[in-house]
């Protein structure tokens, strides 16, 4: 009878290797001399017949002290590959190796139990000490002799059948009692003592997934999630000794036979079973088994939430639904099958247009499963949730619940403006010139960030934020003007020319010859449904205070400072340089430094004496870090400071 290569069987082989190259290691190293193999010759064919016959591997000496190793390599993948040592733990040049070892060997080669014919290459490895010399090739290009095994007519075989009812198909349903046989075989006879003469065998389980009790009520990550299966032999139970293996003892075998009930939660199609170690001439392979779903139980309702962390969703925005009909075992029914769904508190859930059924149609069917999308339309806190529920529509018994959930509001997080300070005067003097408004953008900037929309297959969406500034009227705080934001509302800056500032005094005054207007300036963000302010500058007024002042000239030029003036820097934000303007109206020492925020010095731009005019200088900071800087006039006798910001 053949046995495969045992786990223990393969570590003896291991230590008898190593056993011998620790002993060849302490003797001192001989020349190896050429050798080749003497039989079989090559392209033998070898027939296994009786699994005791004795086949041997011989070759010529390759020196007094030489070791050997013999190479099997399958002959259209050598990859594949078994080393053995030779007899007498090497040393012989010689390997003995029965019928039924030659089968296990050919077994072990392709990884596949019951191959019935192989073709190999096999060669020696000498070696002594760190030498090693290999036999040599019979043309240049082979690599040893060339061996075909193959099953002739096993006599006497003695092993383990698999007897089912019927060689056809087997059609069951789930938890229902699969009954087969094991039979204790003697060639054509059954061993009735097999429980005293026999040996223990494997018997596998194909193409299964059902191995154990994981009865989640909620798909969590693995929709097919609850499954079982089990063995008994003769009334016992046999615990699996790996996945979908399990070890049948002799004993358990009543005069040459083994009664075995599998039993199998899982709906599942042609699952098969088999005897290892596998013998010609006997069956040992099952007809395939397939399980089909039992009679609806219940339905799954699963949310994908959001935010996997959280139970909740998000106003206005699409979730999914996954709905299952169900058996006891939590298999999907394939049939179509009514179903009614309804919500805790109906009329507040939206469907979506042409994305998949309607699923509070009263005459909804589906079959396995079916994703529907839904969008919250009314905000819902923990105290009061909304939860969903599935219903036969004649069998009040047969019905699922999703969890509860919140519906939550989502408006973009809380910002702060950052340029111009509150109270700064800003003098419109070129009508190509320009000054920027800058803001925080939280990261993120809105709760509905890189939130889960499905999981099978997984997605994500978010909020797309777009930002609007506003110039109102400081003194009555209604007339206002509005501005989207640099890049098409997209970005947490607005950069203004001073002719859009000079068109912002037109329209708050009323009066295109108004030279001065007082102005509070904010900006909203909104993710296209809820809107956020930036947060308050005063509780009295909803933003900055500004004052927009035209230095514009009558004439073609213009004419000379009315008074000492700094303009915002532009660009900013920036990276490396920016362009600073300013104006003075006598000749006199002006100085223009920058700090940083904790009032040092970083950069003296200018020191030193100037003309009354207005000014242009170009500001390089490559040699500072990101962040938000002051640069500060001194001039008679006044200081102007403005902020800006370096980005990199």
């Amino acid at each position: 009878m053949r046995k495969p290569v045992s786990k223990y069987s393969l570590l003896h082989v291991g230590l008898i290797f190593l056993a011998s190259v620790t002993v060849i290691t302490q003797t001192t190293a001989q020349t190896l001399t050429p050798f080749s193999l003497i039989m079989p010759r090559d392209q033998t064919i070898l027939l296994l017949m009786q699994g005791d016959d004795l086949e041997q591997f011989q070759w010529e000496s390759a020196g007094p002290q030489a070791m050997y190793r013999i190479h099997f390599l399958d002959a259209a993948d050598t990859a594949r590959e078994i080393i053995l040592d030779s007899d007498d733990g090497g040393t012989f040049r010689a390997l003995s190796i029965t019928h039924q070892q030659l089968g296990d060997l050919i077994d072990n080669v392709t990884g596949t139990p019951g191959t019935q014919e192989l073709d190999l290459i096999w060669f020696v490895e000498a070696y002594s000490g760190p030498d090693t010399i290999r036999s040599n090739r019979v043309v240049p290009d082979a690599q040893g002799f060339r061996l075909k095994i193959k099953y002739g007519t096993m006599l006497n075989t003695k092993g383990v059948a698999l007897v089912f009812p019927s060689s056809d198909p087997v059609n069951l349903t789930a938890g229902d009692e699969l009954q087969f046989e094991l039979r204790g075989m003697d060639g054509n006879s059954i061993k009735l003592n097999w429980d005293i003469v026999g040996s223990d065998v494997t018997l596998l389980v194909h193409s299964t997934s059902a191995n154990g009790d994981t009865s989640a009520r909620s798909w969590s990550a693995d929709p097919d999630g609850y499954s079982w299966s089990r063995l008994t032999i003769a009334g016992q139970v046999i615990a699996p000794s790996a996945a979908n293996e399990y070890t049948i003892k002799k004993e358990l075998f009543f005069v040459g036979r083994a009664m075995a009930t599998y039993r199998s939660s899982k709906a599942e199609r042609n699952v098969t079973f088999s005897i290892v170690p596998r013998l010609q001439g006997l069956t040992q392979v099952s007809p395939p088994v397939s399980w089909g779903s039992d009679a609806l139980d219940n339905y799954l309702v699963d949310l994908t939430r959001p935010d996997p962390a959280a139970s909740n969703v998000y106003l206005h925005r699409p979730f999914e639904v996954e709905l299952v009909p169900r058996d006891r075992f939590l298999n999907p029914i394939e049939t179509a099958t009514p179903i009614t769904l309804r919500a805790e508190y109906p009329n507040e859930l939206d469907t979506v247009p042409g994305n998949g059924p309607n699923p509070f149609d009263p005459k909804l069917a589906i079959s396995k499963k079916q994703q529907v999308t839904l969008i919250p339309r009314i905000p819902r806190d923990a105290s009061q949730p909304q939860w969903l529920e599935a219903r036969h529509p004649t069998d009040a018994g047969i019905k699922g619940r999703s969890e509860s959930f919140a519906v939550l509001l989502h408006a973009p997080l809380p910002f702060s403006l950052l340029t111009p300070d509150d109270s700064t005067e800003m003098f419109l003097y070129d009508l190509t010139a320009f000054n920027t408004f800058t803001w925080q953008r939280p990261d993120p900037a809105d709760p509905y960030t890189n939130m889960r929309t499905s999981r099978f297959p997984s997605r994500v969406a978010s909020d797309t934020l777009k930002y609007m500034i506003r110039f109102v009227d400081a003194s009555s705080l209604t007339r206002a003007v509005d501005f989207s934001s640099d890049g098409q509302g997209a970005l947490p800056i607005f950069t203004a020319s001073h002719s859009d500032l000079a068109g912002v005094i037109d329209i708050l005054s009323g009066m295109p010859a108004a030279q001065i207007q007082d102005v509070v300036w904010y900006v909203e963000a909104t993710d296209g449904i809820q809107v956020t302010q930036s947060e308050l500058s005063t509780s009295t007024r909803p933003g900055r205070l500004l004052r927009l002042t035209k230095s514009f000239g009558t004439s073609v030029g213009y004419g000379p400072p009315s008074g000492l003036q700094l303009a915002q820097n532009y660009p900013n934000p920036f990276n490396p340089s920016t362009t600073i303007r300013f104006a003075t109206t006598r000749i006199g020492y002006v100085s223009l430094n920058v700090y940083d925020l904790l009032g040092s010095e970083v950069e003296t731009i200018h020191h030193g004496m100037l003309e009354a005019d207005e000014h242009t200088v170009t500001f390089d900071a490559s040699a500072l870090r990101s962040g938000v800087y002051v640069y500060r006039l001194i001039a008679e006798g006044r200081t102007i400071s403005r902020r800006m910001v370096v980005m990199k």
